[in-house]
């Protein structure tokens, strides 16, 4: 059955979206499986099981949390100091250009890969803890299977084009640092990177949305479901 809901984004949370479908409302982890970070086309093709959560949640995901603002303002200053740290190793091992140049280059570029990796990691992890304590619990909530697809085309150009594009430079960062030897374009490396590694998050936007429920293999759940929401509204 095919029905249209509303997508929207928990208070800076950028693992998971909330969607609202005639008046129930569910959790969407964009995050899993692990591999649709790299390949978020299969969004739009595969079958997803969202937490079903009652409106006070809802509600609650969705505002400002003072307390968490500190650890999210650390994320982009470790993101842009990363390059410049490469470029103090770097100078400090210029006595050696003669004899390890491409290696040391080379060992910068997979270092700082590393950083970007854990970078997201962090991000993956901290969303989840906060949404596991919003919730009392995030994987004990019923759940259910959909398909989901937005509604309007420019969230699917939009998101093919944040992909494409933050690709490029991140693999142009690393191809800049092997052949020039030159530690500058982690700069790029690492800010594209993480923006990249992030795009995944754009394939299913906010606004309209065009959900199809399936049949959900978890009977109890989807039963105990039913008679969550009624009893929490």
């Amino acid at each position: 059955m095919k029905m249209l809901g509303e997508v929207e984004r928990p208070n800076k949370n950028i693992r998971y979206k909330l969607v609202n479908v005639e008046g129930e409302y569910y959790i969407f982890d964009q995050d899993k499986p692990i591999w649709l970070i790299l390949f978020p086309f299969a969004y739009w093709f595969k079958s997803h099981i969202v937490y079903q959560i009652n409106r006070a949640t809802y509600e609650k995901l969705k505002q400002p949390d003072e307390k968490k603002r500190g650890k999210w303002e650390m994320i982009l200053p470790v993101a842009f100091i990363s390059p410049f740290l490469g470029r103090v190793l770097a100078s400090k091992a210029e006595r050696y250009d003669h004899l390890i140049p491409s290696m040391f280059s080379a060992v910068l570029l997979i270092v700082f890969i590393m950083i970007t990796i854990s970078i997201r990691i962090y991000v993956h992890q901290i969303c989840f803890k906060k949404t596991d304590k919003i919730t009392g619990g995030l994987t004990m909530l019923p759940k259910r299977k959909i398909k989901i697809r937005p509604k309007k085309i420019s969230i699917y150009l939009g998101a093919v084009f944040t992909y494409f594009l933050f690709l490029s430079f991140a693999i142009l960062g690393g191809f800049l640092t092997i052949t020039l030897n030159n530690p500058t374009p982690l700069l790029v490396l690492v800010v594209a990177g993480i923006v990249f590694l992030i795009s995944n998050t754009a394939f299913i936007n906010i606004g309209d949305a065009k959900i199809k429920y399936l049949e959900n293999p978890h009977s109890k759940s989807s039963v105990s479901s039913n008679h969550f929401h009624r009893t929490d509204l």
